[in-house]
């Protein structure tokens, strides 16, 4: 088709030829398709009309009236409902934090979790409300802290294995296995990959970003 500029806020595009099924050439009088582009007042898009008609124009097919203006992103709440929700404070700068996040978020199967980066005001905030305090972050030996809907906060191994003790079967049994190993033990291992999980995996510039479909999981 060939643009046809009729006026400053009217585009049409004229048909040089039609096919049927991309390959039979038909004549234009036989088919023909008229559409015409109308810019919006505040030309921010356009109003498209499309008719398609037969023998000349004599014997309307088909034809749609619509509107091309782009339409606005929807902006989504996060939500948090306290007696409901598990809260995972995570490091946002840490790539298997970020990682391990991406993890729960496939196997939360009842989106009983919700995420906040640890850098967040908002982890403060909520810590506070529910009488606990943000550690000083900044040292490689950073935890993980959940808080669950019973209010409590674990922090080192037992955040990480209670984590996995509500996602589904194995993970819930896995974890609740983990759980049995005495915290002594099970906090020198953390302990030990967390001082070297940026070594190993890598720290970000900047804080994971929520893509449009996660917004409600993030704080």
């Amino acid at each position: 088709m060939d643009f046809v500029v009729e006026s400053e806020r009217r585009v049409r595009l004229a048909q040089r030829e039609t096919t049927m099924l991309g390959v039979l050439p038909w004549p234009r009088w036989l088919v023909s398709l008229d559409l015409t582009l109308d810019l919006h007042d505040d030309d921010a898009g356009w109003d498209l009309r499309a008719f398609v008609t037969a023998l000349g124009g004599t014997v309307p097919l088909m034809g749609y009236e619509g509107s091309m203006r782009p339409v606005a992103e929807e902006v989504v709440a996060a939500r948090y409902v306290p007696g409901f929700h598990h809260l995972l404070l995570f490091d946002g700068e840490c790539n298997l934090c970020n990682a391990s996040v991406d993890f729960v978020l496939r196997h939360d199967r009842q989106q009983r979790f919700v995420f906040c980066t640890q850098q967040s005001p908002a982890a403060s905030e909520l810590l506070a409300a529910h009488g606990h305090s943000l550690p000083a972050l900044g040292h490689e030996d950073d935890s993980v802290l959940l808080l669950t809907a019973d209010g409590k906060l674990h922090d080192n191994s037992a955040a990480a294995l209670r984590v996995g003790a509500e996602l589904r079967w194995p993970l819930s049994w896995l974890g609740n296995l983990g759980l049995a190993v005495p915290s002594s033990l099970r906090d020198a291992v953390y302990a030990y990959v967390g001082r070297r999980r940026y070594a190993w995996f890598g720290k970000s510039s900047t804080c994971r970003l929520p893509t449009p479909a996660e917004r409600s999981r993030f704080l």
